[in-house]
């Protein structure tokens, strides 16, 4: 992660598609949100696979899509706070439209999540 230009970058084995008429600072969120779904152990992942960044394994088919959703944007939005953006988690998860009050075991997976990209930061 490039603070300085504001760019992230982080070696996977998943590939994430970014629109190219996104604003730079709404790329770098797209970046951040779907770097949450796998940091976060959303994604299903060949345990053969080697990894550089090691995701937790999660029975997610018990997590509805909200509580997914919900875990991405605040993984996006702690860390856009970190890089000087502004993001507001509301605006994507009114689309959702559940009643669902997330739990500690979500704070877990996020702030989990949040450490391996400030790990990934500093290392770079």
């Amino acid at each position: 992660i490039d603070n300085k230009n504001k760019e992230v970058s982080l070696y996977t084995h998943y590939g994430i598609f970014v629109n190219d008429r996104l604003s730079a600072s709404e790329q770098v969120k797209t970046i951040l949100h779907e770097v949450g779904h796998i940091l976060c152990g959303h994604i299903h992942y060949d345990s053969k696979d080697k990894k550089i960044v090691k995701t937790p394994s999660r029975r997610v088919e018990n997590l509805s899509t909200f509580i997914k959703e919900y875990e991405a944007e605040k993984v996006c939005e702690y860390f856009c706070k970190l890089l000087g953006y502004e993001h507001d988690v509301s605006k994507h998860l009114s689309q959702y439209h559940s009643k669902e009050i997330p739990t500690k075991e979500n704070d877990y997976y996020i702030l989990n999540a949040v450490d391996v990209l400030l790990d990934c930061w500093k290392k770079s």
